[in-house]
């Protein structure tokens, strides 16, 4: 951040954020992609990267730094300073790998795999192969998203969970105020009303990839989700 920067995001209040699964991540010449995942570091409960799939380049990603983030004041999308054709020489977020069953992506020191999807592909290639080998030593491959050593990676498909064990829905998104996270937005699962709640940082016991577990029971989260919705009501 510049000086200039810092001045008028003091002036203007801290920068609050809304990154939501889905929503369009622009640069200063054009449009780079949607918003595919969050990646955090989930002992500081802080924003460091995300995971943008790129416009017109099915199954290709880049992993952005949040300090790329920046703030117009338009919340419809997620604005970068930096141009598309800078963007495009960030790491990519997807890697493939060909591995055995049973086999995992090789580790790394720097990298951890975050989530991953493996298509079986039997050798000679015989769509009828496994009905008559059942036992066959097929090649997989596997993509999978690379992100930082330790950190976690999360996607609107992520589950939260209450202390209590129940799923009560998925990651909608994350209210950050300069890449640290203040709020998840809670998308309802099919036991609530539609719509969302959002959920102080401080009741996230557990954050890892595909995964979130609360600090709260089911019956204290439906007790949070009345009182936001009574909050609301207020301010209207």
């Amino acid at each position: 951040m510049t000086g200039a920067d810092d001045r008028a995001r003091t002036a203007n209040g801290p920068a609050v954020r809304r990154l939501a699964m889905g929503k369009s991540v622009v640069c200063v010449d054009g449009a780079l992609g949607d918003l595919d995942a969050v990646v955090i570091d989930p002992e500081r409960k802080r924003v460091t990267h995300l995971g943008v799939l790129l416009h017109r380049q099915p199954g290709r990603g880049r992993l952005v730094p949040i300090e790329l983030a920046r703030e117009t004041g338009d919340q419809a999308v997620i604005s970068l300073r930096c141009t598309v054709e800078e963007a495009h020489r960030l790491p990519p977020l997807h890697e493939l790998a060909y591995l055995h069953l049973g086999q995992v992506p090789s580790s790394d020191p720097d990298w951890d795999v975050g989530f991953q999807e493996a298509v079986a592909v039997p050798q000679g290639g015989a769509g009828a192969f496994i009905e008559y080998h059942p036992n066959p030593d097929p090649e997989v491959v596997i993509m999978y998203d690379r992100v930082p050593k330790g950190a976690a990676e999360l996607r609107r498909s992520s589950v939260v969970t209450t202390t209590d064990g129940h799923d009560v829905g998925g990651v909608d998104g994350f209210i950050v105020d300069d890449g640290q996270i203040t709020d998840l937005v809670l998308r309802r699962g099919h036991a609530w009303r539609r719509g969302e709640v959002l959920i102080p940082a401080d009741a996230l016991a557990e954050v890892r990839t595909d995964k979130v577990v609360l600090r709260l029971t089911s019956s204290e989260l439906k007790r949070l989700a009345s009182e936001r919705r009574d909050e609301s009501a207020r301010r209207r």
